[in-house]
């Protein structure tokens, strides 16, 4: 199933769940005591044009993608959809509230969705990089950062320069969360992204563990207690790491790994997480 496909099929499926309650609402509202015979002919003749809107909607949807109709999930949301466009009509100062308050959670939750951390393409996560200058320092870098939702000091996102010695073994220590959206979920159901939460560098000698970038886990949120399911150990087969499982609107993943130091050289080392025949391994490139 091809995911644009499906996500524009869905969303074209929940505005005609718009237009049903839109001219059911119309319909039934033309025979209130209130409205004038005039009135009541231009709500049951607009009602029918919404109708017809309704009509093309859902068939272009099912045209499109007919394998909606058969996921509950989008058949309840756009249920509900199609009842606040209809009790809209009748009482309009608290139903407009709500739609407005509906509308304006989907709109912020899009804009967070696809403003944090970096799309999962299933092949390649950048983590780190190291610079060597040539001397006895490295700087170790965050490949990318999160928008600032938690609190994660500045000085630290530019990188930090630590001592460097070839006859010891290093070792970076990362944390990423992996986050998916329902494909129930409006304009940005069925969406991966990867976030990155932490990056220690662990050096066996002088013995220290220097942070390079960290923020609040995820975990030890509200947010992340209700959506977190697993925590998996890197290594193991894709389907299992990036996998969340349940059926929820939203899933959450926390995925601990580690890697050592390369040979560094002069010029960049780039430590990215890297799916090779189903498994993810760490790997540096040049």
């Amino acid at each position: 199933m091809n995911y644009d496909t499906f996500s524009a099929a869905r969303d074209i499926f929940y505005l005609g769940s718009i237009l049903l309650g839109s001219a059911c609402g119309l319909f039934t509202g033309a025979f209130s005591p209130s409205k004038t015979l005039k009135e009541r002919s231009a709500c049951i003749t607009i009602s029918l044009y919404v109708l017809t809107a309704f009509i093309v909607c859902a068939a272009a949807a099912l045209c499109i993608e007919e394998r909606i109709i058969y996921n509950y999930q989008i058949l309840i949301i756009a249920l509900i959809y199609a009842v606040i466009f209809f009790f809209a009509f009748f009482f309009p100062a608290a139903l407009r509230f709500s739609l407005v308050m509906v509308l304006s959670l989907i709109v912020l939750t899009t804009l967070y969705f696809y403003r944090i951390g970096i799309p999962f393409n299933s092949f390649k996560i950048p983590i780190a990089r190291i610079d060597y200058d040539g001397a006895d320092r490295i700087t170790v870098k965050p490949a990318y950062n999160k928008i600032h939702i938690f609190s994660t000091a500045k000085v630290y996102e530019r990188g930090i320069t630590i001592f460097y010695d070839k006859r010891y073994n290093d070792t970076v220590k990362y944390a990423l969360c992996f986050i998916q959206a329902g494909r129930a979920l409006p304009v940005f159901g069925g969406g991966r992204r990867v976030i990155l939460l932490s990056i220690t560098v662990e050096q066996t000698e002088p013995g220290r563990a220097v942070r390079v970038f960290w923020s609040k886990p995820m975990e030890e949120t509200f947010l992340g207690t209700l959506l977190s399911r697993s925590t998996e150990l890197l290594n193991s087969t894709s389907a299992k790491v990036f996998a969340p499982p349940g059926r929820s609107f939203m899933e959450m993943q926390i995925i601990y790994g580690k890697a050592k130091f390369p040979a560094v050289q002069d010029g960049q080392n780039n430590l990215v997480l890297q799916n090779q025949f189903d498994n993810w391994r760490e790997i540096w490139m040049e």
